[in-house]
């Protein structure tokens, strides 16, 4: 996928217009910060924030060039391009600048470049998270689906597993005929 390409871009677009106000804590004792992400139709969804994202972005924050030491202003841009004279200010990242660095690091990283691209880790986010037991619809409420057909794409038959799927109907079994006196 290009950086012009629409699979990739919608969701590239999203992270690139974030701002400062979109990252908070739901509640005044949650452990976690969450991104809040406008999706399609204005409906309004949070994406959690790993703890060693939470840090990175932290520290972010204390070097951005918006924040002069004082934070950042609700209005302003979370990720930014550095102007390229001093007197230039920092703008919001471009959905193809995004692109350019998930592209860079991950080819750094030896992700193949056909997996390079921002769709491709949110992809493995998605597979990840069913494959770790985390529900259907909770991965989908979290990638802003509407329709669980659509986040479906995203898990895939293991043969390997089929072991695990015949342990798990067997414990229930046996639990259903304990209890069941026999």
């Amino acid at each position: 996928m290009q950086p012009g390409d629409r699979r990739s871009r919608l969701r590239v677009q999203k992270l690139s217009r974030q701002g400062a106000q979109d990252l908070r804590r739901p509640r005044a004792n949650a452990r976690h910060f969450r991104l809040f992400v406008r999706g399609k139709g204005g409906r309004e969804r949070e994406v959690p924030v790993p703890e060693v994202v939470q840090q990175a972005i932290d520290a972010w924050i204390k070097v951005h060039p918006l924040a002069r030491g004082v934070g950042l202003r609700d209005e302003h841009p979370l990720f930014v391009r550095l102007g390229r004279h001093a007197h230039e200010e920092p703008i919001a990242l471009s959905p193809e600048a995004v692109y350019r660095l998930v592209h860079r690091h991950c080819l750094t990283a030896g992700v193949p470049d056909r997996l390079a691209h921002p769709h491709a880790l949110r992809a493995y986010w998605a597979t990840h998270c069913l494959e770790a037991g985390v529900s259907v619809h909770e991965v989908s409420a979290r990638l802003g689906h509407v329709d669980l057909r659509t986040t479906a794409r995203y898990s895939a038959v293991r043969p390997e597993r089929i072991d695990d799927i015949a342990d798990v109907l067997d414990r229930r079994h046996q639990a259903a005929r304990r209890a069941g006196g026999g």
